[in-house]
């Protein structure tokens, strides 16, 4: 068992690699741009001694290890929660709240057609976005050759949860297409009363649609995505409820 104490060694990690290759990365904060000279050499993770590939590669840069937060978490078997609107990233609970991923919950009904797919349970593992954002904890609807459906996925929550989360993308695949302003769209509905339409989401969109809803005193939610374009997918994102 991977515990959280073996993961504090696992995150210090082998620090001191020997240096084979050196490329030049370019790191993002808010609006500054800076180029780091880090350094890649096929690094290798073991978790309770299974070879272990995160989808992005690790690197080094002064002397210090770095490997993707998602993948570090999911291995200690945390949750991972990104808050847009302070710009933060919860590992585990959120400050004053307890997470439930969508996937862990009941759904009380489904009405669609079976093209919904769980993102670590069906033909894939994991979901690049349209902007090169991946994600293992969500749905995706893959309808090629299919349009104009709709599917609504229904949750009793008895009131016991105050926030749902989630982001919508594109997948990366409408890169290799022509861009359209309207490859479906979302609405949520709390107790039979709709709370929130996304509107049409764009497969060119330059980052996820952030969705942030009140559920305090919410008996009844329900989900209803529409497709409107076929031959490309459209995600539901780290779709998570939170009791505060």
């Amino acid at each position: 068992m991977f515990s959280k104490e073996k993961g504090k060694g696992f995150l210090m990690g082998v620090l001191f690699v020997l240096i084979s290759m050196v490329f030049v990365s370019t790191v993002f904060a808010g609006n500054a741009k800076e180029s780091l000279e880090v350094i890649y050499n096929n690094i290798k993770i073991y978790v309770d001694g299974v070879e272990q590939q995160p989808e992005e590669d690790p690197f080094i840069y002064e002397g210090t290890t770095y490997v993707p937060l998602r993948f570090v978490s999911e291995a200690l078997d945390e949750n991972v929660s990104w808050d847009g609107s302070d710009q933060s990233i919860y590992i585990g609970d959120v400050p004053g709240g307890e997470v439930t991923r969508m996937k862990d919950m009941t759904t009380h009904t489904y009405e669609g057609d079976s093209w919904w797919y769980q993102i670590d349970n069906g033909s894939r593992e994991i979901f690049e976005t349209n902007i090169g954002e991946t994600y293992r904890n969500g749905y995706y609807w893959s309808t090629e050759g299919i349009q104009g459906k709709e599917i609504v996925k229904e949750y009793n929550l008895d009131g016991q949860y105050d926030n749902f989360t989630a982001v919508i993308a594109p997948h990366k695949d409408w890169n290799n297409r022509e861009a359209d302003d309207n490859i479906g769209s979302f609405r949520f509905y709390a107790d039979g009363e709709e709370i929130h339409d996304t509107g049409p989401i764009a497969s060119d969109i330059t980052e996820p649609v952030e969705v942030e809803l009140d559920l305090e005193g919410v008996l009844r939610f329900e989900v209803e995505a529409n497709r409107t374009r076929n031959n490309g997918d459209i995600g539901l994102l780290e779709p998570e409820f939170v009791q505060e």
